[in-house]
């Protein structure tokens, strides 16, 4: 069964969602660029060791720079970080704007970094000489910039997944044009990447197709994924001249041929792996991640044979992937706060943690266990469907304050508040629930998402422990 809510950006506050008409034309609606810049006087610098619990930052996208570095995305800190492929070095750069919440990155034809500030609606870019950020607001309101990537036309394309549509900024002067979808509610996410045809192709999770843009005209073309509720997320361009993309629902990884627009899916051997980023690697094959099962494949575009390696660390939810200057594959760990690199000639894996920016002093340890996430709750309530959520307290000692941050594989965030505090403590294997009306997201039963729990033991240390965790029916429903 699948819970179907309004699209926004905050929990329990209504955004009102410019959605035009469905047409394959541009909108022809471009934004004055409006640019806000920021130096580099808030960044900072460390070597981190491998073998630490990272808390804290959440890396989501990953690019390769033209400066030799790897930069990343961190949503939840508001950051912009690169990570030196071969010190470990992690450099942070903070947003200007509040809450932007980044996303997607990719590497300009300016040699800039560019990115998505989904909550921000923002676009915005990152000198890699000099730190300065500099911010481009989208034309539509709470459009929701995720995916972005650089087009043979020399701009940079991103979607803009709460309005629906594909938009694209000059690096020249930051004006952004925007261009509607034809399938209504399609949520193109993270997948966007320039086809070998000279094509923009992205994927529409909820429209289950796989769909290119002209750079020159703004047609819009899709094609439907034969698997229904596939789940098309991520999307690369082989060395085959191929389209390769992953499945994220039917657990497989497909092509497609922008010369025959025929689709080809190849099932992974493991069951339930999540395949969400996918790149090309330098050794000819389609490398992607698998989010559920905790592993890194790759698959042979010539036989089209999967190959898995597991990831060092635990429940770590591998997430996007990209071909570094090394010649690894470097991808980020989305649970467990690191980043991590595998050799396509070994599949030897190492990992860098990121560190925190709060006073946790507890590793990503579990001493609040999720026993149940149930939604919809019946009945309704006239503001949307209701989701419960109930933990069991398995530390030795009493814990005084909890939160829990339910995120999808997406920029909804959504906090339930327990009626945890020291005058009513949650003692040890004492269960406590909360409900939270979802007025606005969107999300699947049997879906697995990302659930952050943070506490305050008795003792005064802080902690926080991330998993995923599926929204399941009620047992009397």
């Amino acid at each position: 069964m699948k819970i179907h809510l309004s699209i926004g950006l905050m929990m329990l506050i209504v955004f009102c969602v410019v959605l035009s008409a469905c047409s394959a034309n541009s909108t022809n609606q471009t934004s004055s660029p409006g640019a806000t810049s920021a130096s580099t006087s808030a960044s900072t610098s460390r070597v981190l060791p491998t073998t630490t619990h990272g808390l804290g930052p959440i890396a989501y996208a990953i690019t390769a720079g033209l400066d030799g570095n790897l930069w990343f995305t961190e949503a939840d800190e508001n950051k912009i970080c690169k990570i030196s492929p071969s010190t470990g070095e992690i450099t942070e750069y903070n947003i200007p704007t509040a809450d932007a919440r980044p996303w997607g990155i990719t590497v300009g034809p300016d040699g800039n970094l560019w990115f998505t500030e989904t909550d921000g609606n923002i676009i915005g870019k990152i000198s890699p000489s000099t730190g300065e950020i500099t911010e481009y607001p989208v034309h539509t309101a709470t459009a929701g910039p995720i995916g972005i990537t650089a087009g043979p036309d020399g701009n940079l394309w991103f979607t803009e997944a709460f309005a629906n549509k594909i938009g694209e900024i000059s690096p020249t002067n930051g004006s952004v044009t925007e261009y509607n979808i034809p399938t209504v509610n399609a949520r193109p996410y993270d997948g966007i990447t320039a086809g070998t045809d000279g094509h923009l192709w992205f994927t529409e999770p909820q429209g289950n197709k796989i769909a290119k843009i002209s750079v020159s005209t703004g047609e819009i073309t899709e094609y439907e994924v034969p698997t229904a509720n596939a789940g098309p997320y991520g999307i690369a361009a082989g060395p085959d001249g191929n389209l390769w993309f992953t499945e994220l629902n039917s657990n497989k990884i497909s092509k497609l041929s922008p010369a025959t627009s025929e689709i080809t899916e190849y099932a992974l051997p493991t069951d339930n792996v999540g395949p969400y980023g996918i790149a090309a690697g330098p050794d000819g094959n389609l490398w992607f991640t698998e989010s559920t099962q905790n592993k890194i494949g790759y698959i042979s575009p010539a036989t089209g044979e999967p190959t898995e390696f597991s990831i060092l660390t635990a429940a770590s939810s591998p997430y996007a992937i990209t071909e570094g200057p090394d010649g690894n594959l470097w991808f980020t760990q989305s649970t467990q706060n690191k980043i991590g690199k595998i050799s396509p000639t070994n599949g030897s894996v190492t990992e860098y943690s990121l560190a925190a920016s709060t006073t946790t002093t507890t590793e990503n340890q579990q001493l609040i266990e999720v026993l149940s996430v149930f939604g919809p709750v019946q009945p309704f309530n006239p503001g949307g469907p209701m989701v419960e959520i109930t933990l069991r307290n398995v530390a030795a000692e009493p814990v005084i304050a909890l939160t829990a941050v339910f995120t999808e594989l997406g920029p909804h965030k959504f906090t339930f508040d327990f009626a945890v505090t020291p005058e009513t403590p949650l003692v040890s294997y004492q269960t406590i629930s909360a409900k939270l009306i979802l007025i606005n997201g969107a999300f699947e039963n049997n879906f697995p998402y990302h659930l952050t729990i943070k506490g305050t033991l008795q003792n005064g240390k802080t902690f926080t422990y991330t998993t995923q965790q599926e929204i399941m029916e009620p047992p009397d429903q």
